[in-house]
C-alpha cells in the first residue's frame, strides 16, 4: 500500500469530523439559545404568579431583580418597590365579590359551550310568576315563545 492511500483515508477523516464537530456546534448553540429561553420564560412565570403587572416600569424591575424566583420575595421585593400596593394583594379572607363571581360564571359558561342568553331581571320575574298566566306573560315578554296546546 502506498502512502497516498492512507492520505486519503485521513482527509475523509478529517472532513468527516470537521462535519461533526460543526454538527455539535451548532447543536450546543441552540441547545444554549434553549436554555436561556427557558431560564426566561420560568422568570416571567414567577413574576406573573407574584402578580407583578406588566408595564414598562416593572419590565425595569423584572430585568434588575436578582433576588429568590419564589412568589414571596418577588412580591415583598415589588411591594418594597412601590409596583404592588397592599390592596393589591389577593383577598386575605378569599372573599369573592358579586361581580368576580358572576364575571367566573360567564366564563365558565362560555368554556362549556352553554350561553348567557337570558336578559337581566329574567331569572326573578319568572321565580315571582304565581299563576300559569303570569308565568306565560313572563316569557312572552322576555321574547320566549310558548306553544300551548
Amino acid at each position: 500500500m502506498s502512502e497516498d492511500e492512507y492520505e486519503d483515508d485521513d482527509t475523509d477523516e478529517v472532513e468527516s469530523d470537521s462535519k461533526v464537530m460543526k454538527q455539535l456546534r451548532r447543536q450546543a448553540r441552540e441547545g444554549s439559545a434553549a436554555s436561556k429561553e427557558l431560564g426566561a420564560l420560568r422568570r416571567e412565570l414567577a413574576f406573573s404568579k407574584a402578580g407583578v403587572p406588566e408595564t414598562k416600569a416593572t419590565g425595569y424591575f423584572v430585568t434588575a431583580y436578582d433576588g429568590e424566583l419564589d412568589t414571596e420575595s418577588i412580591r415583598a421585593a415589588a411591594t418594597e418597590a412601590g409596583f404592588i400596593t397592599e390592596d393589591e394583594d389577593e383577598d386575605k379572607d378569599g372573599a369573592v365579590t358579586d361581580d368576580e363571581r358572576q364575571a367566573h360564571e360567564r366564563v365558565q359558561d362560555a368554556a362549556t359551550g352553554a350561553s348567557d342568553t337570558e336578559p337581566p331581571g329574567y331569572a326573578e320575574d319568572v321565580e315571582g310568576a304565581k299563576t300559569e298566566a303570569e308565568l306565560i306573560g313572563v316569557l312572552e315578554k322576555h321574547g320566549k315563545k310558548i306553544h300551548q296546546r
